[in-house]
This record gives structure tokens, sequence and C-alpha cells, in this order.
């Protein structure tokens, strides 16, 4: 099934979109599509790869985003019991290191 037809089915029964119902259609459209995300860097290159399963960037990006989140509470457990620290401000911490990377990759690259 194509994305827009899971959008289109999802999207009438459940007679709205928003950011809850989105994730339903993104992770109900992922498990019938089989799509998966690998991130990885080759022995001896400078540059990581990411192969996603021929879906589209934005399902790579959500499944990503998902991702972070369970890599970010583990982080934060073991934090935690190094010494403590507060989630605000490692989620903000985490943040604003993603945002300068993207936005420095797009200048370097686009």
């Amino acid at each position: 099934m194509e994305l827009r037809e899971t959008i289109r089915k999802n999207a009438v029964e459940m007679k709205k979109l928003d950011i809850d119902s989105f994730g339903e259609i993104m992770d109900d459209f992922i498990e019938q599509s089989a799509c998966g995300l690998a991130v990885y860097k080759k022995e001896g290159e400078e540059e990581w790869t990411v192969d996603g399963s021929g879906c589209s960037s934005v399902i790579d990006f959500y499944i990503y985003l998902n991702a972070l989140e369970v890599i970010y509470l583990r982080m934060l457990k073991e934090m935690t019991k190094a010494g403590g620290i507060d989630a605000e401000k490692l989620a903000g911490a985490l943040c604003d290191e993603l945002k300068k990377s993207m936005v420095a990759a797009a200048k370097e690259k686009i």
C-alpha cells in the first residue's frame, strides 16, 4: 500500500490528522512496508552511511526520531547512574548539537 493510500485510509477512519494520528499512520505504513533504517560508518571513510529500504526520507526521519528517543533514554539512564543529570538539560543540549550539525551539513553540502 502506498503512503498516500495509507494516510487517506487512516485519516478517514480517524476523522482528524494530528501528531498522534500521524504517528499511528506512519507506524502502520512502516509495518506494512517493512521499512527500516541502517546507520553505519564504513572503515576508512569519513562520512556516515544511512540506508533506508526504499522508503521516503520523511519515513527515514520518522524512524530516526523514534530511535533517537530510545537512545536518549538510555543515555539519560547511564548519566543518571554516573552522578545525575537533568533530563531537560540533556535533551536541550542534544537538540542544540543536532541543530548545529544539520545546519552545518546543509551549508556545506547543499
